[in-house]
């Protein structure tokens, strides 16, 4: 198994990008440990349950997450996965959905206003993509452009199960715009 971690820290190279298995069970490890993380806030009458964990050795920073479950009433699987495994950056600006899934477990659904530009720069595969997201925060702190890499893996067995990784490659500044 590799040693690659899903982390802010250090920053990736599109040279360094580790090989798609990797990232996925990166990403599993993190999925399955959420249960064990400290509780936090609910939102939106207990529907979505907050969770963190501290910076561990090689995290860059603390680890938040949102759990909510959806039925069917909110919307299919096909719909959930149109939002997340296909131009997930995207999406979290206009559609104003952005969430996991995990057996139709989705995490985080809300609108995220603070970005104000995504821009794909290069597809990968089918199932990976680089993107640039421009965020714009209140003051003091600087508007910032993160650079992330979106893998994206859909498994059709049933029960259908989706995941989607996204890794930061690089953060700047505004003055250090791409």
């Amino acid at each position: 198994m590799s040693d690659f971690k899903l982390t802010i820290a250090p920053p990736l190279k599109p040279s360094e990008i580790p090989s798609e298995e990797s990232i996925l069970a990166a990403g599993r490890s993190i999925l399955d440990s959420i249960p064990t993380w400290k509780r936090g806030k609910t939102f939106h009458k207990n529907s979505v349950q907050t969770f963190s964990r501290s910076k561990a050795a090689g995290d860059g920073a603390n680890w938040h997450v949102r759990v909510s479950e959806h039925g069917s009433e909110d919307a299919t699987f096909d719909e959930f996965w149109s939002k997340l495994g296909n131009d997930k950056a995207i999406n979290e600006k206009e559609c104003v959905i952005h969430f996991l899934l995990l057996d139709f477990v989705s995490n985080i659904l809300r609108f995220v206003p603070n970005i104000k530009k995504v821009t794909q720069i290069k597809q990968i595969s089918p199932t990976q993509s680089i993107w640039t997201l421009y965020y714009t925060f209140p003051p003091p702190v600087s508007p910032r452009v993160f650079t992330v890499l979106q893998t994206t893996y859909l498994n059709n067995n049933s029960p259908r199960t989706g995941y989607c990784s996204f890794q930061c490659l690089y953060a700047y500044t505004q003055s250090k715009w791409l």
